[in-house]
């Protein structure tokens, strides 16, 4: 099912809890699976729709947020990527 139908459904903030424990899933899956290469494959797509689900229903709740006018939600968006970048370049 796709992430946006469910953020539909069930609302932002829901998905985004099923996308951090489906993270914490993928984390304990991976992290244990030492040779086992199944294991790793499950935590490896147990990250990638953890990963899908928070930032689908993290983007459309943070659009949301902000208000109608197209002109804010750019002002933010722009806001908030520049930010991401400028953290990533001082770590």
């Amino acid at each position: 099912m796709e992430i946006a139908v469910l953020c539909h459904q069930f609302g932002r903030r829901p998905v985004i809890l099923g996308g951090i424990t489906l993270l914490l899933a993928a984390c304990a899956a991976a992290g244990t699976a030492g040779h086992d290469t199944a294991r790793l494959s499950v935590g490896l797509v147990l990250l990638g729709m953890g990963w899908s689900a928070t930032m689908v229903a993290g983007s459309t709740l943070q659009s949301e947020s902000v208000g109608w006018p197209t002109s804010r939600r750019c002002r933010a968006w722009r806001t908030s990527s520049w930010v991401w970048r400028r953290r990533r370049r001082v770590h």
